[in-house]
């Protein structure tokens, strides 16, 4: 029996587990986003194919700072570790109502 009291919302942090996710939870009759919200980590073809939510980041942004990072410590242009923060946005859809 489902309790009264659930999570309002489920992320699935990588894709190998949003199919998982999502089915346990038409497997405890909880509905998107009537019960639940769900909101699945990176962009791709099928959370769009089945109007899911997801958290979408600039890739070319994320590979070109990587690139140069990796060029600059192998050249020693860069003697650190530095953190590099990309800014992400919520693409809402049918599972994620605002």
């Amino acid at each position: 029996m489902i309790q009264t009291s659930h999570p309002t919302a489920v992320s699935a942090i990588a894709q190998m587990f949003a199919l998982p996710t999502l089915e346990a939870l038409t497997r405890l009759h909880l509905r998107t986003p009537e019960d639940i919200a769900f909101v699945v980590y990176d962009e791709s073809p099928w959370p769009r194919a089945l109007d899911i939510a997801s958290v979408s980041h600039n890739e070319e942004l994320t590979v070109r700072h990587a690139a140069d990072r990796i060029h600059g410590r192998i050249t020693g242009t860069y003697k650190k570790t530095e953190h590099f923060v990309v800014p992400s946005v919520i693409l809402y859809r049918e599972s994620f109502m605002p």
